[in-house]
């Protein structure tokens, strides 16, 4: 592709990032931070049908429908020590408690193997999934979180992402969750403290708490607008939830905001997009371990491996001191966008960092490019300050409009950007380079006890192809190309952030850069020479080659679609 192309679709990012955050979006964070909207709910339902109206009056194609989904409503909660009561709220997808009773003990000072039948009191930890599969696994009688915050903080602690099947529903957590914040958290820590929790002293703890798990209909929307080419070119999505917790008006009706005002900032280049551009609003996002997304995924799947070319999470903009847009999440494939608009929008450097999870894991395992999923942070911070999200304060009140404006021009950029190009959205050669990278760490991290030779060797040979296939695509696009482009790049985002198969999503837990390669972590920490060095070898052995295939494979497609530009066979490595 020459440099006017590249640059005409620079200059069109411009104009719908100006377009975009020249609209009036703490007005339209509004009209959707209605109060109340669970999953399932009809103040849900209305907030969803204002935003199919404001899509279709932008000239957008709307469908509304619903899915089944497993959502939980947390309840209140309540915590006694001796006579003294406080109150807090259960997490959702917790266990209900009537009073289950334990010694308190502090997640900070004691070791897991010491939680056994104890209340678990955490002060400087959110009740993650991972903490709650600690807890339980320990066999804690129940985890309290006490955090001295700006109020009632909901929180859900699904591990499963989705709604579950018969062979992940057991994975949910019976545990009592209990968040406690603000005053009540304070005088509730101190309590434990003084009275020994810290030394596995402290006083018996009772927790009574109430959830509303069960299946509900939930809906969903989706709207496209149509581009020369499309058929061919594919898409690009953008996606964001429609549930909150209290008003949720950064989280998220400031997201589903944004992506109106990007639909009514598009509309008028529909004639100047390569591919076109589908907008996708779910619910579950909140109390449902993003169901919607999951479920919507399921339902497109054979559409989104062959025709989705990059994925946009958008959740929370316009949020008070995130300011700072260098670590904006980005894949390796996809940081070329995120750099342009951080750099246009912001005038900010941008260094990026690794997309956590939220909506995008459920569209990994089709392998789609993602990029956002937050937006900025507070200067100095290495993640996005909690700040009101999920309390009774995130209200429109509390938006920053000139930060909600930024982050909407921002989403605006990069998805013009992307629609515009005349190559496929991605970055391969940074994606094969960022595998590299990741073998390389596995390696180091074996210390000596697993070979990853054939792993790296592989890796250099998919870098270098990929260069040649980007070049190729650049100085001549073609379909075909286009194509191989889209295949070798989700084989990229499979490979560098799914450990399951095709067809499941991971759980909804942290897992490190190119995750098949996990099983490295048992054989390091077991004994040489034991039992479970050699069970975790065999995990291993199997896990190496399933990464020398892929890249081997990935390899294969950008070779053919080069050799059939050329006429001629493909390389052999």
């Amino acid at each position: 592709m020459d440099g006017r192309r590249a640059e005409e679709a620079l200059s069109l990012a411009q104009v719908v990032a100006r377009r975009t955050a020249g609209a009036d979006l703490a007005g339209r964070a509004g009209r959707y931070a209605e109060p109340g909207r669970l999953s399932g709910s009809p103040a849900e339902a209305a907030v969803v049908s204002r935003l199919g109206d404001d899509l279709r009056a932008a000239g957008w194609s709307v469908r509304e429908g619903r899915v089944r989904a497993l959502t939980s409503r947390p309840g209140r909660a309540l915590v006694r020590v001796g006579g003294t009561i406080y109150p807090g709220v259960a997490a959702a997808f917790s266990g209900p408690a009537s009073d289950r009773r334990g010694p308190a003990a502090a997640a900070d000072r004691l070791p897991p193997a010491a939680w056994a039948g104890r209340v678990v009191v955490a002060r400087t930890s959110l009740p993650t999934p991972a903490l709650v599969a600690s807890a339980q696994a320990a066999g804690a009688a129940a985890l309290v979180c006490a955090l001295a915050d700006a109020g009632p903080r909901m929180l859900s602690v699904s591990p499963v992402q989705g709604s579950p099947t018969p062979w992940t529903v057991g994975n949910l957590t019976d545990l009592p969750v209990v968040v406690l914040a603000g005053e009540v958290a304070e005088a509730f820590a101190a309590r434990v403290a003084e009275a020994g929790a810290e030394e596995g002293r402290g006083p018996t703890v009772s927790v009574t708490s109430g959830v509303d798990t069960r299946w509900r209909d939930v809906p969903v929307l989706a709207a496209d607008l149509p581009a020369a080419a499309a058929e061919e070119a594919g898409f690009v999505l953008l996606g964001g939830h429609t549930d909150a917790w209290y008003a949720g008006a950064m989280d998220n009706a400031a997201g589903l905001a944004a992506m109106a005002e990007v639909a009514a900032a598009l509309k008028p280049e529909a004639a100047r997009l390569r591919r076109a551009v589908r907008l996708v609003a779910w619910s579950g996002g909140e109390d449902g371990g993003h169901a919607g997304a999951q479920a919507y995924a399921d339902a497109h799947w054979e559409e989104l491996e062959g025709r989705c070319g990059l994925f946009l999470e958008v959740d929370s903009p316009g949020g008070r001191g995130n300011v700072d847009l260098g670590r904006l999440p980005a894949m390796a494939e996809t940081g070329f966008l995120a750099r342009a608009a951080v750099e246009q929008v912001a005038r900010q450097a941008w260094t990026g960092s690794r997309p956590g999870g939220g909506a995008a894991r459920s569209l990994w395992a089709a392998g789609v490019p993602s990029a956002l999923g937050r937006f900025g942070q507070p200067p100095g911070t290495e993640a996005t300050s909690p700040g009101l999200r999920h309390t009774p304060g995130d209200t429109v009140d509390a938006l920053d409009g000139q930060v909600l404006a930024r982050d909407a021009a921002l989403l605006g950029h990069m998805a013009a950007h992307a629609a515009a190009l005349a190559v496929e959205p991605v970055d391969l050669a940074a994606g094969a380079r960022a595998m590299e990278a990741a073998v390389a760490a596995w390696e180091e991290r074996a210390q000596g006890r697993v070979e990853l030779a054939l792993c790296r060797r592989r890796a250099a040979d998919l870098t270098a192809a990929c260069e040649e296939l980007m070049a190729a695509a650049q100085a001549a696009p073609a379909p075909a190309l286009a194509r191989a482009a889209r295949a070798v790049a989700h084989r990229l985002v499979r490979l560098g952030y799914t450990a399951g198969g095709r067809f499941e999503p991971d759980p909804a837990l942290p897992l490190a850069p190119l995750p098949t390669l996990s099983a490295v972590e048992a054989l390091v920490a077991a004994p040489p020479l034991s039992a479970p060095a050699d069970l975790a070898m065999v995990a291993v052995e199997r896990a190496v080659t399933a990464v020398a295939v892929t890249l081997r494979e990935a390899r294969e497609v950008a070779e053919g679609a080069l050799a059939s530009l050329a006429g001629g066979p493909g390389r052999r490595r």
